[in-house]
């Protein structure tokens, strides 16, 4: 008897039909990862059939797989091209310099530099002191006499400038605010003819190794007398008026002289 061999894909598709073949397969490549419900035209309860059969074959989501290396860094590009030169740039201006008088710059004279920028200027500056010693301000000075050869017998006077203020006074001093100290610390009062001593007041607490004055007066310190001399306050001399005191400028002495004779000293004024 003769022996019938059906055919492959007719054994698989008569099971299960025409239909449910397409169904079988569309959920076998759905289980493989793929998805084939959008390319099959197929009705809701097989679209329901190949999800449920999907979800019992389908595997589990594999383990993340190792991150690659990096890929070498790229060799540097070739250098570009120089650009164009640019076009020279406009000439520049030159600083105009003008001078100004006193006050035109902040109360002194200067000069002014200006350009198409701008402008500036540079004041001169102002002195430590001005035109007179400010009240409370001192200077110092240094005054001699002799040594003096006396030609004949006697005695003999000489008038010698005592004291030349290089910043002037405001006024002049009177009598009264001149003091002549001598080497032994004591202020000679009267004249160099008829001299008296007292300590000297708070006018004059200086020395000749440090002489100071306060404010208003002249105080000469005699730092060595040598010699018949001597001299006294009333014997300091405004130049101006002849009189007891000091000019605005200085003072000179009137010294008593006895043989060789001689005298140096210091003064300091304060205005």
């Amino acid at each position: 008897m003769k022996r019938l061999i059906r055919h492959p894909i007719r054994a698989i598709r008569e099971p299960f039909g025409t239909a449910g073949l397409i169904v079988a397969m569309i959920a076998l490549v759905a289980a493989l990862g793929g998805t084939a419900l959008a390319a099959a035209k197929l009705n809701s309860t097989q679209k329901k059939e190949v999800t449920k059969i999907a979800k019992k074959f389908a595997g589990k989501p594999g383990a993340n797989g190792a991150n690659g290396t990096n890929g070498s860094n790229g060799a540097p590009g070739a250098k570009g091209d120089a650009g164009a030169a640019g076009s020279p740039g406009a000439n520049g201006e030159s600083v105009k310099v003008t001078s100004l008088s006193s006050p035109k710059c902040n109360g002194q004279a200067g000069v002014e530099f200006s350009n198409a920028s701008g402008s500036g200027k540079a004041c001169n500056g102002q002195t430590g002191f001005t035109e007179t010693l400010p009240a409370g301000k001192t200077e110092t000075g240094i005054w001699s006499v002799g040594p003096i050869t006396e030609a004949g017998t006697g005695t003999s006077y000489t008038i010698v400038p005592i004291a030349s203020f290089p910043i002037p006074l405001a006024s002049p001093l009177d009598g009264a605010h001149v003091h002549y100290i001598d080497p032994a610390g004591e202020e000679v009062l009267g004249t160099a003819f008829s001299p008296t001593t007292q300590p000297p007041g708070p006018e004059c607490e200086g020395s000749a190794a440090l002489p100071s004055a306060a404010s208003g007066n002249l105080c000469i310190y005699a730092g060595n007398q040598e010699g018949g001399i001597s001299g006294a306050s009333e014997s300091i001399i405004d130049p101006s008026t002849a009189s007891a005191g000091a000019a605005a400028s200085g003072a000179i002495g009137l010294f008593k002289l006895g043989g060789v004779s001689s005298a140096v000293g210091v003064w300091a004024v304060t205005g």
